[in-house]
């Protein structure tokens, strides 16, 4: 007769849980920690809009040299423009059970509080999208579909409403709801559910009807059935949008009329001392261009830049700038070199001119940014709460036994001068494919 084993025993046998839950999500979100965590000057929110006053031009025509009894110069005046800089209202929701609610109540039946799962999950991911936003341009695109169709598959390209092929569903995720809309803020083609994305296809829960061209934001059908985006905005009428509602973002800050011709009411065309210095189709990177970069910078503006904003694969670019001159001492006792860097494994900041780079896993592919964190501005009304005006955090859910809560950021990003700031792009660069930030 055979001896007890494991496999006769294993009615007896208990798993054991190990305590918590791992998280298995990237939570960085560096772009936004240098605005809300950093040195930059912050403005609390009052009233409707916020108004910066800002000096444009000077008095031209009353200044010239004249000769003993000669002429005097034409008066003139100091030009002056202002920057009427609106608010930004970005919202998480949740709903629980009654139920899950009773049954993750204690260590003994949960890993954890459901509850407490999800209002902490809601909170990073409101970061994770308020980072994602400050990486771009205020548009809220994720990305513009190529092919018209109205099939469970959208293909699509230009990932963040940025030019390009590589990973264009970088910004667009399984469960998202996601609404495609006409490229001009015009009629709403289809909102629906991602169930998967794999390069440039999307595949939706259900089909979705689009049109070539069209952008994808995020979307919702919780107002009207025929759904709302966040692209342009969001005036709660069915099946269309209107006025800019997101907050706006680096590329549209530091820009000379690219991504964004109106800032904040200003044109840039017509008010073109609101114009970064931008420098285009840079190719394989060197010092003398981002050298003339900042020079040309500095001779706009008057001022210098402080630190550089790209995505990790520009700063492998500059890396490479000094391999050829990095030097390895050497005696008769072997050696074990170390063929990376400190800044590679994130020990050390890699500076060019002493200013370092800030890297990003949302930031355009290509692109790099120099800025004067001086005169970049993070101002908030609302830094971050959970509703609770009528004096509790938790809303009944009407004819079902449950419970819901919402959490609520009110914001926008700005800069008093735009010149003082210096894009590159079209930087040669090596991204992998299918390898970016959940």
């Amino acid at each position: 007769m055979a001896g007890a084993s494991v496999s006769s025993f294993s009615s007896a046998l208990k798993n054991v849980y190990l305590p918590g839950i791992r998280e298995e999500l990237n939570e960085k979100t560096n772009l936004l920690d240098l605005f809300t965590e950093g040195d930059l000057t912050q403005y609390e929110w009052q009233g409707n809009q916020l108004v910066m006053a800002l000096h444009s031009a000077r008095n031209y025509a009353g200044v010239m040299y004249v000769a003993e009894g000669g002429a005097l110069p034409t008066a003139g005046s100091q030009g002056l423009a202002n920057l009427n800089i609106p608010i930004a209202h970005l919202k998480g929701r949740i709903q629980l059970s009654y139920e899950v609610m009773r049954a993750s109540r204690s260590d003994k039946g949960s890993f954890v509080r459901a509850m407490d799962l999800e209002q902490k999950g809601l909170v990073n991911d409101v970061a994770r999208q308020r980072n994602r936003a400050l990486a771009g341009f205020g548009s809220e695109i994720l990305a513009v579909v190529t092919v018209s169709t109205s099939s469970t598959i959208i293909t699509i390209n230009n990932p963040g409403g940025v030019g390009g092929t590589t990973n264009p569903s970088r910004f667009i995720k399984p469960g998202m709801v996601i609404c495609s809309q006409a490229a001009a803020g015009g009629a709403i083609n289809g909102v629906g559910t991602v169930k998967s994305c794999s390069g440039s296809l999307v595949t939706m829960v259900a089909a979705m009807g689009t049109t070539s061209t069209d952008v994808l934001t995020l979307g919702t059908t919780s107002l009207v059935a025929t759904g709302a985006g966040s692209y342009g905005g969001n005036s709660g009428a069915a099946g269309t949008d209107s006025a800019d509602i997101a907050s706006q973002g680096v590329l549209g800050l530091v820009d000379n009329g690219t991504f964004v011709a109106t800032i904040f009411g200003l044109s840039r065309t017509a008010n073109a001392f609101y114009n970064s210095t931008v420098l285009t189709n840079v190719g394989t990177v060197n010092t003398d261009i981002l050298q003339r970069g900042v020079d040309n910078c500095e001779e706009v503006s008057g001022q210098m830049i402080d630190k550089f904003v790209c995505h990790s694969s520009i700063r492998r670019e500059i890396s490479k700038l000094t391999e050829a001159d990095r030097r390895y001492s050497s005696d008769a006792s072997p050696k074990n070199y170390d063929a990376g860097t400190s800044a590679g494994a994130q020990k050390k900041d890699l500076t060019y001119n002493g200013w370092s780079f800030r890297t990003d896993k949302d930031f355009a592919y290509g692109y790099l940014a120099g800025i004067n964190s001086s005169h970049l501005f993070w101002l908030p009304e609302t830094k971050g709460e959970w509703a609770e005006d009528d004096g509790t955090i938790l809303l009944r859910v009407a004819n079902v036994d449950a419970y819901e809560a919402r959490f609520r950021i009110s914001e926008n990003f700005s800069t008093d001068q735009a010149n003082a700031h210096v894009l590159w792009s079209g930087i040669t660069v090596n991204v992998t494919s299918g390898v970016f930030a959940d």
